[in-house]
């Protein structure tokens, strides 16, 4: 991470204000969708916190400052991380424990190593069991001094309203498609025709988007592809291409179904943008187009209010094969 931020630019004021006055809260709650980089900013905030050098105007720290390099490779002894982890089988468990929200307790009720700020990071809170809620809850009513405690949600689960009543609110939205593009071209390092896909295929949401691009050049892209060009080919849908299609974003956890989604979009993409050249009429790439946008609507709908993939993926199949006919 560079500690550049791109877009945000509110809540970057709001946290730099905070950090210069002397107010920084206890408990924070990064809140908005998947991919737009709460998790980078929760990074460059808690550098700052932690002593790294106030960047340029809009931004938290300077770039290449060796805390923030510290921060980002999450090595400095006055932060933690906490996330879901690993079980015996080699998968990640379901959820963050009470015993990891415990140790963060513990964590806090030292003495800073560098005698400034300790700074935890809950990356997600979407991902809290019950017990470990309950946890966090006590370690924001009674937090130590000069310790922040910053929660990422991505409003895929509900949050304890105690919790939340307990944190300051920064709410972030998607990128713009401009700012989108410069993450994927820029700090995510995408080449500009990359990013463009990658950008369609999970608008303003550049850490989906380019997570879409692996899976798409990996295992999704080419078996969605396969079952689209059989949906969207005409005649009857048959039940084994629709099962597919589900198969394809239906597996794994929530990160690798968002990432399946958006590859699938992505290749969708590519796939109209074939029906559009080769449509016999301009009325016929009219129809096309507003079909297109019509998906991406439903998309961005679905991500937003975290709607099930499955009937968002079936109305996007349905939107293009209307418009064909």
């Amino acid at each position: 991470m560079s500690g550049t931020i791109i877009g945000h630019q509110e809540a970057v004021l709001r946290l730099q204000a905070a950090s210069d006055a002397g107010k920084v809260a206890s408990g924070w709650l990064f809140s908005g969708p998947r991919g737009i980089g709460k998790a980078n900013l929760a990074l460059a905030f808690a550098a700052r916190l932690l002593g790294a050098a106030p960047g340029e105007a809009g931004q938290l720290v300077r770039a290449g400052d060796p805390t923030l390099t510290e921060a980002s490779h999450e090595t400095h002894p006055d932060l933690r991380v906490v996330r879901r982890e690993a079980a015996d089988s080699g998968k990640l468990s379901r959820d963050i424990r009470v015993d990891q929200v415990r140790a963060l307790s513990q964590f806090f009720a030292l003495t800073p190593a560098r005698g400034g700020y300790r700074v935890g990071i809950l990356d997600a809170a979407d991902d809290l069991n019950a017990a470990a809620a309950n946890a966090l809850l006590k370690t924001l009513e009674e937090p130590p001094p000069r310790a922040c405690l910053i929660l990422i949600h991505h409003g895929e689960a509900p949050l304890l309203p105690t919790l939340r009543s307990r944190c300051r609110l920064e709410r972030f939205r998607p990128l713009t498609p401009a700012k989108s593009l410069a993450v994927l071209a820029g700090p995510l390092g995408l080449n500009a025709a990359a990013a463009q896909a990658a950008e369609l295929s999970a608008p303003g949401r550049p850490g989906l988007a380019a997570g879409a691009a692996q899976a798409g050049s990996s295992q999704a892209g080419p078996q969605a592809g396969e079952v689209l060009d059989a949906l969207l080919a005409g005649g009857t849908v048959k039940p084994e291409h629709v099962l597919r299609l589900w198969g394809v974003v239906s597996a794994g956890d929530t990160d690798a179904r968002e990432r399946a989604v958006a590859a699938l979009v992505q290749v969708c993409g590519q796939r109209v943008r074939s029906l559009v050249a080769a449509a016999p009429t301009p009325v016929a790439r009219l129809k096309l187009i507003a079909a297109w946008r019509r998906v991406l609507t439903l998309a961005e709908e679905a991500a937003t209010f975290n709607l099930a993939p499955e009937p968002m993926v079936l109305a996007m199949v349905r939107t293009i094969r209307e418009a064909r006919a």
